[in-house]
């Protein structure tokens, strides 16, 4: 069996690295992999300690400053805040199932189910179709569709 030479442990510390990368998924391991390859083929090609300290640093700081961020933007999508719990009912079509008087100010809509407490500016009969515009605590505020 052949010896293990010192570029042997700089590929296996670039493998481990790019393991490591596919747990954290911020692409800092994957910059680090570069910089340890780097080194290791320096080492391959004969250069001595400085020269593979300076291709690991530069290709560090390519990989992590150049090539990081511009993977980060193309692979990471910028998507707009997703609405949730009763943020998400903002738009949606609810059908009356208690007659919404502007007088009285009560009546019910149904949605998914779920039946709410519903005002409008406007009157509402049971069985037309609504849609939220704005929530008030548990009341729906809610205007023809």
């Amino acid at each position: 069996m052949e010896h293990i030479e010192w570029w042997h442990i700089l590929v296996v510390a670039a493998i481990v690295c790019l393991i490591l990368e596919t747990l954290s998924h911020g692409l800092t391991g994957f910059a680090f992999a570069i910089a340890f390859a780097s080194a290791a083929a320096a080492a391959y090609f004969g250069a001595q300690a400085k020269g593979q300290l300076l291709a690991a640093i530069i290709s560090l700081a390519v990989s992590f400053f150049g090539l990081r961020p511009l993977f980060l933007c193309l692979l990471i999508k910028q998507t707009p805040a997703t609405r949730t719990n009763l943020e998400a009912l903002i738009g949606r079509r609810a059908r009356v199932i208690e007659a919404i008087d502007t007088v009285t100010g009560g009546g019910r809509v149904q949605l998914d189910g779920d039946t709410w407490r519903a005002s409008s500016l406007q009157k509402h009969e049971v069985g037309d179709w609504v849609v939220i515009t704005d929530l008030d605590g548990v009341t729906v505020n809610v205007r023809k569709e």
